[in-house]
């Protein structure tokens, strides 16, 4: 029924049928159960001729020691090597092609269109957090390209219901519940960082805690500049922030404090003497681990296996698919959930 002083986006929704899904009912289509799938143009034209070498993109930086994504790189770049020695696509070569900038909300777009259309990459693995991961996505969405995110924990990254987006990593709605259901009694504080991916992993774990009835003492944002908290008290402390900022944190919280954290201190860049408990976003993998240590010569962490997997998703489909983005994307579909984000689970 519309009522007078009704909005007009108010209006729109029930003439679209959104009251019809009463408490008790169930919804003619939900989409968060539902595989997406691509109906459009591209599968009828097969196979690419004349390619003597397979491109697959990189969004992010091309070194090892870069602070942020270099350790992603690492399980990559080691992915197509070993599909190299075991033959590549037909005997001819994977090559990773990466693009990047630093300032990436001013020339990141360009890099992946660059990828896209210049570089005529068959999938791209990237970005490196949950914002680049959406600045790509718009992308690839019109150039019907297969993303594959190795390492954005960001759920929301899938809520636009792409059919070439797919993510690797557990969502932050996994984490948060995990993280919620290691508090301790008593008080707790949350200590968030102003980033875009800590702000969201916040407001997910927030939502975890309530559902437990469970609502912090204390909630403290900080950004990436010099700490300024007042002391920390009470039982526990949940730190979502980057690396530095976690660590940062840690140090500052006193002695018998139980420490939690977000995904940032299963990075190979966090350092702390405390004790943490924190999701592990890969099952353990220490002979891998040491085979890209041996090969780079840095640390490698959780991100370094799940761009190994990435990598190794696309080789696998196009090696089943051919040299076909629509039918790549369809080999890719199934080792995902149906928001094309992987389901893992999440544990110490």
């Amino acid at each position: 029924m519309i009522r007078r002083g009704d909005t007009w986006s108010r209006r729109a929704f029930l003439a679209l049928g959104g009251a019809a899904c009463l408490p008790g009912q169930e919804p003619y289509l939900d989409k968060r159960s539902t595989q997406l799938e691509y109906d459009g143009p591209g599968r009828e034209r097969g196979e690419k001729r004349g390619v003597e070498v397979v491109r697959i993109g990189f969004f992010g930086p091309n070194e090892a020691a870069h602070p942020r994504a270099g350790s992603i790189w690492m399980g990559a770049m080691l992915a197509l090597e070993d599909a190299n020695r075991s033959g590549g696509y037909r005997g001819k070569p994977f090559e990773l092609v990466e693009r990047w900038s630093d300032d990436v909300w001013r020339s990141g777009a360009s890099a992946v269109v660059r990828l896209a259309y210049t570089d005529e990459v068959w999938a791209i693995l990237g970005g490196i957090d949950g914002a680049t991961t959406h600045l790509a996505e718009q992308v690839v969405t019109k150039a019907l390209l297969p993303l594959v995110d190795p390492v954005s924990t960001d759920q929301t990254v899938n809520h636009a219901n792409i059919p070439w987006m797919f993510s690797c990593a557990p969502g932050d709605p996994a984490i948060a519940t995990y993280l919620a259901g290691q508090l301790p009694e008593g008080d707790f504080t949350v200590v968030a960082g102003t980033d875009h991916d800590s702000r969201n992993l916040a407001k997910e774990f927030l939502k975890a805690a309530a559902l437990q009835r469970r609502l912090p003492a204390q909630r403290h944002d900080i950004g990436s500049g010099p700490l300024q908290l007042p002391a920390l008290a009470g039982a526990a402390c949940v730190i979502l922030a980057p690396s530095a900022e976690t660590a940062a944190v840690m140090a500052a919280a006193p002695e018998g404090m139980k420490l939690l954290a977000g995904p940032a201190a299963r990075s190979r860049v966090f350092s702390s003497g405390r004790h943490v408990v924190t999701p592990r976003l890969h099952t353990v993998d220490n002979a891998r681990i040491q085979r890209l240590v041996s090969r780079f010569g840095r640390p490698a962490d959780d991100f370094s296996l799940l761009a190994y997997d990435a990598a190794q998703f696309v080789v696998e489909a196009i090696r089943e698919a051919g040299l076909n983005r629509a039918l790549i994307r369809d080999r890719l579909a199934p080792h995902f959930g149906p928001r094309g984000r992987r389901i893992q689970e999440v544990s110490s």
